[in-house]
């Protein structure tokens, strides 16, 4: 659950085609039904491969021409590489407000598992029948809550991690800039390789950390 009270934001006149659930958008990649009904912070695995494959982006699903943001960990940036997809520029504004855990507004991941993939809803036509059970040995299971960063390219590789899962690369190319993102919650320590009188835009300094050319 948010630590600090959560509104949802205004939503933005050229996101209002796309369905919401509790006032917030239904990303293209969340995981749901054939009849709408959808489970925020389950993502579609399928989906999340098509739009890595096809530089689509996440939340609306069309295809990204120019610059693409990547909303990721400090793991993730010290891999070098991103599981989820990209979002074009208006689309990770929004969604850096109005998702609680990239705002910064939990302290912990969830503690339990969503009973929500395990709900067939009888349509033929849905694919709710394949989906795979939660990862109930996910580390963030109940984990303190990530700072999160907002990686900003023109470019990506396809590549495997080492857990075998295709992910977009950043090894060896250039990156435009690095940004922290949200208010850190109280449980997470202090980023190191950020000097805490930086104002977010720390490119240079996150990226040397990390090995990431700008």
């Amino acid at each position: 659950m948010p630590s600090q009270p959560f509104d949802p934001p205004p939503i933005p006149a050229h996101l209002a085609r796309f369905p919401t659930v509790g006032g917030l958008v239904v990303p293209f990649i969340t995981l749901q039904h054939r009849n709408g009904k959808a489970a925020l912070g389950l993502v579609d695995a399928r989906r999340m491969e098509l739009c890595l494959h096809e530089r689509r982006c996440s939340v609306c699903g069309s295809v990204i021409v120019g610059r693409m943001v990547f909303l990721m960990r400090q793991v993730d940036l010290q891999r070098k590489c991103s599981n989820e997809p990209a979002l074009c520029p208006p689309f990770a504004a929004y969604t850096q407000q109005a998702c609680p855990m990239i705002a910064g507004r939990m302290a912990h991941y969830q503690r339990s598992l969503s009973s929500f993939p395990a709900r067939t809803c009888g349509d033929p036509d849905c694919e709710c029948a394949l989906w795979a059970p939660p990862d109930a040995s996910s580390p963030r299971l109940g984990g303190t809550a990530d700072q999160w960063y907002a990686l900003w390219t023109l470019q990506y590789s396809l590549i495997q991690d080492d857990a075998g899962r295709l992910a977009a690369g950043f090894a060896g190319l250039h990156v435009l800039r690095i940004r922290r993102i949200g208010q850190r919650p109280p449980a997470q320590p202090a980023v190191s390789i950020i000097p805490s009188h930086q104002d977010g835009t720390s490119t240079s300094a996150l990226a040397s950390a990390c090995a990431l050319p700008v």
